[in-house]
């Protein structure tokens, strides 16, 4: 950033010089973060009311069941 480069070349320059292991690290962070997230605190909906309220791991499990059992249905009934 002190030699002139703006933001977004500098997050690139920074990405590129990751290992594999800490890009793959990296882009699991990344993804976790997005689809974890529901909202701030100000948020009404009742997903975030439940959900915020589940650790990630768990919401995992929970959707990953809830998932296999409506599949589960799906192919077989």
């Amino acid at each position: 950033m002190k030699e002139g480069w703006v933001l977004d070349q500098a997050k690139e320059m920074a990405y590129n010089d990751l290992t594999q292991w800490q890009r793959i690290v990296y882009n699991l962070k990344n993804f976790t973060y997005r689809f974890f997230w529901h909202g701030d605190e100000r948020t009404k909906s009742w997903y975030d009311k439940i959900f915020q309220r589940i650790p990630p791991a768990g919401e995992l499990l929970l959707k990953g069941s809830v998932l296999y059992v409506a599949l589960h249905f799906y192919f077989n009934y």
